[in-house]
């Protein structure tokens, strides 16, 4: 995987608020915005056709960009993927509360118990207590054990992997068994390419709250290695 150095271990972020329009006698009944976080995993600044790269082609992404607002100097707060996470969903710097290194592997994760200090509020906690539907998709990579895990962390759903890294392809496992798919707390196993599975799940996460307000996290494992692709993109 070739990139420039400015692009490595860098990850692009992007946020939609969707105003509710429910309406009662003509007037507004809920102001309470839908908030949508994508996250995409080490996509450098550089890899997207709208910032100039002349690499890779992101058509979609590149509309997002044009038809919304672009914040062009907002920065991660840390330089890997884990602290990165943790600063995003607690707004605080993840070297302030312990996590602003390699976490390992998923065993090394389990055994050490490494997470977000239990004492951190996420931002889903927050939302949940405005009334919120929260749901987590996708990686997760904030503690594998079981007080570290979404549904401990303020989201009412969560489906995706625990740990850093997952085959596209196969959902029991990628190197040993710490890492299956899960939907809340229980593993499962499916077939198909993992990114369509997640924007599947996140359609129906919508169709399922869209009357009520809602807090949807979705965090792809893309571009992140391994380097699996869908034949029709190859």
């Amino acid at each position: 995987m070739a990139r420039s150095a400015r692009s490595m271990w860098c990850s692009v972020l992007l946020v939609g608020l969707v105003l509710g329009c429910a309406t009662t006698g003509g007037r507004i009944a809920d102001d309470r915005p839908n908030i949508v976080i994508i996250l995409i995993d080490d996509l450098g600044y550089h890899d997207l056709s709208i910032h100039g790269s002349n690499e890779v082609s992101t058509p979609n992404i590149d509309s997002i960009a044009r038809e919304g607002v672009r914040l062009s100097h907002g920065y991660a707060s840390a330089p890997i993927c884990a602290p990165m996470r943790a600063g995003l969903l607690t707004g605080r710097y993840a070297t302030r509360f312990g996590y602003g290194n390699r976490t390992g592997s998923a065993l090394e994760q389990i055994e050490r118990g490494r997470g977000v200090r239990t004492s951190e509020v996420f931002l889903s906690k927050h939302l949940k207590r405005l009334g919120y539907a929260t749901g987590a998709i996708g990686k997760w990579h904030l503690g594998i054990n079981r007080k570290y895990r979404p549904l401990n962390r303020g989201f009412d759903e969560f489906f995706g992997f625990l740990s850093g890294a997952h085959s596209f392809w196969t959902w029991s496992h990628w190197t040993n068994e710490h890492n299956p798919i899960y939907r809340d707390n229980e593993r499962i196993f499916g077939e198909g390419y993992l990114s369509f599975a997640f924007s599947n799940e996140a359609v129906n996460f919508i169709d399922r709250h869209k009357a009520e307000p809602f807090f949807l996290y979705l965090a792809y494992n893309a571009v992140h290695s391994p380097l699996h692709a869908p034949p029709e993109y190859l």
